[in-house]
């Protein structure tokens, strides 16, 4: 497309796409998921579905991008014309831009709360506290709504600063610059998780197998965590895609993005458990862990107000780069498609955002009746986004790109490099990865509703 931005150099894109996978990967959660579900057997099963099934996914959705340079619509409306489709096929872009806004609310929402952690650990307020005391600060439970308001409009704040930079190039470099930073901070966080923590231990439990503990469950928990960590069928990778220079391996940048994301998530784990095992906690699931188990393990570590206000700047900054990423598809389509400024297009996003961001949080909160047919917003969010639309709409883009498009088209967007291993790719795209796909999404809503 005529007029539209590139970024400087394949790494731009290996950083924004790392900066979405790391945060959705939660960086916490292959701790207690591994704990949960078998261990190594868990942490196997999650390397091979990010290796044959959202990776595959992810060079389709970048080769669209890649190929239509545009934004997630008009990609998808060139998709369209390749495949022969009717013209309201490409309606699939704003739907899957809907999920990663609401995706972006709930992430909102989190990293506001781990803004406030990080503050109040720097306090010393936790210092020496038992796990009760820390348990009765959790803050779905002790914040005002009021209070809740003021982070979760400083977090967005923070979003911010990255969000209305006033074209690609220079979001490019931003995003480069934020993913070095959080290698740095990570490699200090695993560092001190060495001199304080039990290493060893923890790479021990972490990979342990325990077939006792796995099953269909810990399969589905697996490869539904390979998708999402990805933003698979969000059009994040393919707006991404898009600015990606030309004459670069599609292929070579996608592997880096997995490698990155199961590194961090490794790392992640490791970093989590290492500093757990010594106070004999087990690395629970979901928030628990982040504002229970963890505050506790600070709050009784030497140095540990530091130690804990680094850490949870981290995850802080974290979620910060996955708005950004989750944000784009929007945004790319308001300065394409209105000539929109991109400061002007963040401030249209923003209100849809923090509507929903608010209406999740006072669901968190217990303030107001916000129970939906028996679930709040977040299990909404949960459903809706994560369980039915980003399956589905990576499962039409697969058929779409596997079966509909000619061959020679697809094949034009590799360069010299990647045909051997285009040759793997396209196969298994097409015959491995559907099939994969529907399992996936049935099973999702099974254990959903389970």
């Amino acid at each position: 497309m005529a007029g539209h931005p590139y970024w400087q150099s394949r790494w731009t894109f290996v950083a924004a796409a790392s900066g979405l996978a790391i945060g959705l990967g939660n960086f916490w959660r292959l701790a207690w998921a591994a704990g949960e579900y078998g261990g190594g057997l868990y942490v196997a099963t999650y390397l091979i579905g990010l290796a044959v099934i959202a990776l595959p996914v992810l060079i389709a959705e970048m080769l669209i991008g890649h190929r239509g340079r545009g934004s997630p619509v008009f990609s998808l409306l060139q998709l369209r014309v390749d495949a022969g489709f009717a013209a309201g096929w490409y309606g699939l872009a704003p739907i899957a831009a809907v999920a990663a806004l609401l995706l972006a609310a709930s992430a909102m929402v989190l990293g506001s709360w781990l803004l406030l952690e990080a503050q109040v650990i720097a306090s010393h307020r936790l210092t020496a506290a038992s796990m009760e005391f820390i348990a009765q600060q959790f803050p779905g439970e002790t914040l005002e709504l009021a209070e809740a308001r003021q982070w979760l409009a400083g977090f967005f704040g923070l979003c911010a600063v990255l969000l209305v930079f006033t074209n690609v190039v220079r979001l490019g470099i931003v995003l480069r610059t934020v993913i070095v930073l959080l290698v740095i901070m990570t490699a200090a966080a695993a560092y001190g998780a060495v001199e304080f923590g039990d290493m060893r231990g923890a790479l021990s439990q972490l990979l342990a197998f325990r077939p006792d503990d796995f099953g269909i469950a810990a399969i589905v928990n697996a490869l539904v965590q390979s998708l999402l960590t990805l933003g698979i069928g969000l059009t994040v990778i393919t707006a991404y895609g898009a600015y990606a220079p030309e004459g670069k391996s599609i292929i070579w940048q996608c592997a880096w993005v997995v490698a990155l994301d199961f590194a961090f998530a490794v790392m992640g784990a490791l970093i989590i458990i290492s500093v757990t095992v010594p106070h004999n906690i087990h690395a629970g699931g979901g928030y628990a862990l982040l504002f229970i188990s963890m505050p506790y393990v600070f709050a009784n570590t030497g140095l540990g107000d530091i130690a804990g206000a680094f850490y949870f700047g981290l995850l802080t900054a974290v979620s910060a780069t996955t708005v950004v990423a989750l944000l784009e598809p929007a945004l790319a389509w308001l300065t394409e498609r209105w000539q929109m400024a991109r400061a002007w297009a963040v401030v249209l996003v923003s209100i849809p955002l923090c509507v929903m961001a608010d209406l999740i949080l006072r669901g968190l909160l217990g303030e107001g009746d916000l129970l939906f047919w028996g679930m709040l917003p977040s299990d909404w969010v949960e459903l809706i986004a994560a369980a039915v639309i980003l399956p589905l709409v990576a499962l039409a883009l697969i058929l779409a790109l596997g079966w509909r498009v000619p061959l020679r088209i697809v094949r034009s967007e590799f360069s010299g490099f990647d045909l051997p291993f285009f040759w793997v790719w396209y196969p298994v795209m097409r015959y491995i990865v559907p099939p994969a796909l529907v399992l996936v999404f049935i099973a999702g809503l099974w254990e959903f509703f389970q």
